[in-house]
């Protein structure tokens, strides 16, 4: 799975918000949630970002949680390298993006686009489930039903 970094923050609230004030933290909570989603999931994935924007203090490549994280070099675009990464992986890629264009290359390779909205779904099934999983687990020692519960709700309602 490749992710259209900025396209994917800038279409989901609770990145867009970040990303107008500290676009560093709105990447981390990206990356986060997306190391998440690998680790519940298993996907391979890669999150590719736009580096000509110079918003960045990163190297070009590096891989945090088994997410793997591409900033794009000057003169090449978040959108190339995804077009490139769909030229190589065919039918077995599904990118996440909601550029119109970027997702006709991708198919054009056989590949599968999927749009932002639709895969914050299911990123946010996988994060709930997770943490639905956590609230069920008393802490050591202790076996707080009332909490769990309490917490189980609280998740219910997101």
């Amino acid at each position: 799975m490749v992710i259209d970094g900025y396209n994917l923050i800038m279409a989901l609230d609770r990145y867009r918000s970040l990303m107008l004030d500290e676009p560093e933290a709105a990447r981390r909570a990206l990356v986060e949630d997306l190391a998440s989603y690998h680790t519940a999931r298993g996907h391979p994935t890669t999150v590719v970002f736009d580096g000509a924007r110079g918003l960045w203090h990163h190297d070009r490549e590096y891989e945090e949680r088994g997410v793997t994280v591409i900033f794009s070099q000057r003169g090449k675009s978040a959108d190339d390298i995804i077009d490139e990464l769909a030229g190589k992986e065919r039918e077995r890629m599904v990118a996440v993006t909601g550029d119109r264009e970027l997702a006709r290359r991708v198919e054009s390779h056989d590949a599968v686009a999927v749009g932002p909205m639709a895969f914050g779904k299911r990123l946010d099934r996988a994060l709930m489930a997770k943490e639905g999983e956590r609230a069920r687990r008393p802490p050591p020692g202790r076996k707080s039903k009332r909490r769990v519960r309490k917490r189980l709700s609280r998740l219910a309602k997101l």
